[in-house]
């Protein structure tokens, strides 16, 4: 019995030890801290520590405003969620019936809920035609037609397409286009007629002369590249050889003077490094 007393006893007495050594340790802990924030602020007032700033050279307390907390960085404060900060205050969002709080882009806290239109300070149901569907809330009307639907009167009526036309992806108000090879006219498709040396531009709906040649009229000329030229990289006119220079439709050869080099365009000439261009000759400095 007096063995199981002891026992007891012993315990009791090791658990007080090890609470007394737990609070020495936090009470030295935050003394070392307080310590250092003191010596952060007075050793070095050029940066302070976390949770001061700077004023007037010296570092002190941020004064956090109702429903605020420190930044990550310690030198700030932000509005916690729900709050907007207005100067040195956070208020509360207003959020409208229909919406929720979302992290804040462009300055708005919050976004209406799927099927409604977003405006500056409410939520409006987004009254929905047959035929279509919900596209950006945020852009009136908040809808788009379907494909093979086209807007007309606020209702997304079936789009009856031409022959040789295709039907659009995109949000237009014919809903079509003409296939590749024929152009729009009125409200039909009509084959493009390619005169020779040409073929169908990019965009389908037009034609262009072939690399070589160029847009005369109705038509497309060849065009005539003189003795040391050649056809530039876009195909649409013609260029000198390097060492030769234009005049009007011929390639002339250029004449270097004494001290100079052919320039990096290839076509004009420059004095070499140390000479100067005087009256058309290359001059050394003095």
């Amino acid at each position: 019995m007096s063995f199981l007393f002891s026992r007891k006893v012993l315990i009791k007495i090791i658990l007080i030890k090890l609470i007394a050594i737990f609070l020495l340790s936090m009470s030295a802990i935050a003394q070392e801290v307080t310590d250092e924030l003191d010596s952060c602020q007075i050793v070095n007032p050029v940066v302070c520590c976390y949770g001061f700033t700077k004023e007037n050279n010296k570092c002190v307390d941020i004064k956090l405003p109702r429903n605020s907390f420190l930044s990550a960085s310690g030198k700030g404060w932000r509005c916690k969620r729900g709050y907007f900060r207005n100067v040195n205050s956070c208020e509360k969002v207003v959020v409208p019936e229909h919406a929720y709080l979302i992290t804040p882009h462009y300055g708005k806290h919050w976004t209406c809920l799927e099927g409604y239109l977003e405006t500056a300070t409410e939520c409006v149901k987004i009254d929905l035609p047959n035929n279509a569907y919900i596209s950006d809330p945020r852009r009136s009307p908040g809808w788009r037609c379907e494909i093979g639907f086209a807007l007309k009167n606020k209702q997304c009526i079936k789009i009856v397409a031409p022959k040789n036309a295709v039907l659009t992806s995109i949000y237009s108000l014919e809903g079509w286009k003409c296939r590749r090879g024929y152009f729009k006219k009125s409200d039909e498709c009509f084959p493009i007629t390619l005169p020779a040396n040409s073929s169908i531009s990019e965009t389908g709906d037009q034609w262009q002369c072939n690399r070589g040649f160029l847009k005369v009229a109705n038509g497309c000329e060849k065009i005539d590249i003189p003795d040391n030229g050649f056809l530039a990289n876009s195909g649409k006119k013609w260029r000198c050889n390097r060492g030769y220079s234009k005049l009007k439709n011929s390639c002339n050869l250029i004449k270097v003077p004494t001290n100079a080099h052919i320039g990096y365009s290839g076509n004009d000439w420059s004095c070499n490094p140390g000479f100067s261009l005087i009256k058309g000759e290359c001059i050394a400095h003095r």
